[in-house]
C-alpha cells in the first residue's frame, strides 16, 4: 500500500473449541505502510483528558498498590507517526519500540524506514531520559518467516543484520516480532526457537546488558512457536492481546475484551501462558490504542458483519500522519453515544446509515484501567501500548497513574 495507514498484525484466533472464520492473508500484508511521507508542519498543541474522564476512583484504580506488583510500561513509535515522539512523556515509559524494519525470506532488510541515522534526535531524548530504545524487526508474510527459518544461511544473516541494527544506535536491545498464522513444520518452529538462541549469544557478546522481548500471538494454533523455550530464552514476552474481533472478521465486538466472548479474551490468554510456565513477570500484555468499525446486521453487541470494516483511532490524529484514518471512535462516540458491554467493560458505539447498520469497538480510559488493573492482580510483568500518538496523547494520564 502506498500511503500510510494503521498496521495491522495477526488476528487472534479463538481457543480450541470456538469456530471463527480464519481472515485472508492478505488482510495483514495489504496495510503495512510503504514510503516514508514528507516532513510534517509544526505540530500542534495536544488535546487534554477531560476531568470527568479520570476522576479520583478511576485514578485510584490505577495506581499501584502494595498488593500488586507495579506494570511496567512501554510503547511503539511508528516510523510513520514520524516526529510525534516529540509530544510523548518519556517518563512514564519504560521501554520504547521502534516499529519497525522489515525483513526479507533471505534475512536482509527489506528497508529501515531510516534506523537509525534519521531518527537520531529520537534516539538521543530516550537516552537523555534514560528510557530504553530497541528497533523492531517485523514480517507478517508467511512465506518470508519459512524462508527464514528453512535455511540456515537465512537465519545467520538475520542474526547478524538484527545485531548491528541494535550496535549502530547503541540500542538497549531488540524486539522480535515475526509472525506467521500460517501452519510451519516442526523444523521451521525449532529454527525460531534457534535464531533467538543464537541472537541470544550474538548480543552478549556485541552488546552485553541489551535484552531480547519476543511478540507472541494470544493463541498458537498454527503450532509455530515453542512458547516455554521462548520464555526461557528472551528477557520479556510481548503478547498479543487485541484482535480478538477483527477486522475482516464474522462478528463486530471488542477488540480486547478482558472477560467474556467465547474464551477469546485477556483472562485465557494470559493464564495460557502461565500454564505453559512463561514467569509471569515476563509476560507483556499488549493494548490497541485503535478500534474496528464494521458494517453490521444489527445494533446488537456481537452482531454478525456485513463487510469488511474500517480502522479508527481512540482521537483524531493529524492528517499527515494518518492520512487514511479519519475516522476516530472520540467523535463517533460523541455524535452517538458511548455504550459499554457489561461483561467485557469494552465501549462501543452505533449508528444506522441508509445501508444499514454500523458498531465501532474500541478502548478508552475506563476500559484501559480495567485492564491494568487485571494485569497487576495477575502480577504480570507490564504492558505494551499498540501504537502511541493514537490517542494524540489524551490517554496518558491513564499510564502516568500507574507509574
Amino acid at each position: 500500500m502506498a500511503v500510510v495507514t494503521l498496521f495491522f498484525r495477526t488476528p487472534a484466533e479463538p481457543p480450541a473449541g470456538v469456530t471463527f472464520t480464519e481472515p485472508p492473508a492478505a488482510t495483514q500484508a495489504d496495510l503495512v505502510p510503504a514510503d516514508p511521507p514528507p516532513p510534517s508542519p509544526a505540530l500542534p498543541p495536544p488535546d487534554t483528558l477531560t476531568q470527568a474522564a479520570l476522576t479520583p476512583e478511576v485514578l485510584a484504580a490505577v495506581t499501584p498498590t502494595p498488593e500488586a506488583a507495579r506494570l511496567r510500561v512501554m510503547g511503539y513509535h511508528a516510523w510513520w507517526m514520524q516526529d510525534q515522539w516529540q509530544r510523548y512523556d518519556f517518563g512514564m515509559l519504560d521501554k520504547l519500540m521502534f516499529f519497525s524494519l522489515p525483513v526479507n525470506g533471505d534475512g536482509s532488510f527489506q528497508r529501515t524506514n531510516g534506523w537509525p541515522d534519521q531518527w537520531q534526535a529520537l534516539i538521543r531524548e530516550a537516552k537523555r531520559t534514560r528510557t530504553p530504545i530497541v528497533p523492531t524487526i517485523l514480517t507478517l508474510d508467511p512465506a518470508v518467516f519459512r524462508a527464514l527459518f528453512s535455511n540456515d544461511a537465512s537465519r545467520r544473516t538475520l542474526v547478524r543484520n538484527a545485531v548491528q541494527a541494535v550496535v549502530a544506535a547503541q540500542a538497549d536491545g531488540l524486539h522480535i516480532d515475526l509472525e506467521t498464522f500460517e501452519p510451519v513444520s516442526d523444523a521451521v518452529k525449532q529454527n525460531f526457537t534457534r535464531f533467538v538462541r543464537e541472537l541470544r549469544a550474538a548480543l552478549d557478546q556485541e552488546r552485553p546488558g541489551a535484552q531480547i522481548s519476543v511478540f507472541l500471538p494470544a493463541f498458537n494454533h498454527a503450532n509455530a512457536y515453542d512458547e516455554a523455550a521462548l520464555g526461557r530464552l528472551a528477557d520479556l514476552l510481548l503478547v498479543q492481546g487485541y484482535d480478538m474481533h477483527w477486522l475482516t472478521g464474522p462478528n463486530a465486538g471488542p477488540v480486547a475484551p478482558i472477560r467474556g466472548w467465547n474464551g477469546a479474551n485477556w483472562e485465557t490468554v494470559i493464564q495460557r501462558y502461565l500454564d505453559l510456565g512463561v514467569p509471569r513477570r515476563k509476560i507483556i500484555m499488549t493494548v490497541p490504542y485503535f478500534g474496528y468499525e464494521w458494517p453490521t446486521e444489527s445494533d446488537r453487541p456481537g452482531a454478525k458483519t456485513r463487510g469488511t470494516g474500517q480502522a479508527i483511532t481512540y482521537a483524531p490524529v493529524p492528517q499527515q500522519y494518518l492520512p487514511d484514518i479519519r475516522v476516530s471512535a472520540k467523535a463517533r462516540s460523541a455524535r452517538f453515544g458511548v455504550r459499554r458491554d457489561p461483561v467485557s467493560d469494552s465501549p462501543y458505539y452505533t449508528y444506522r446509515a441508509a445501508d444499514g447498520w454500523y458498531q465501532g469497538w474500541y478502548e478508552d480510559a475506563q476500559s484501559l484501567r480495567a485492564k491494568y488493573a487485571y494485569a497487576q492482580r495477575k502480577r504480570i510483568g507490564g504492558i505494551a501500548v499498540f501504537l502511541l500518538g493514537y490517542d494524540n496523547g489524551e490517554l496518558d494520564p491513564v499510564l502516568r497513574a500507574m507509574r
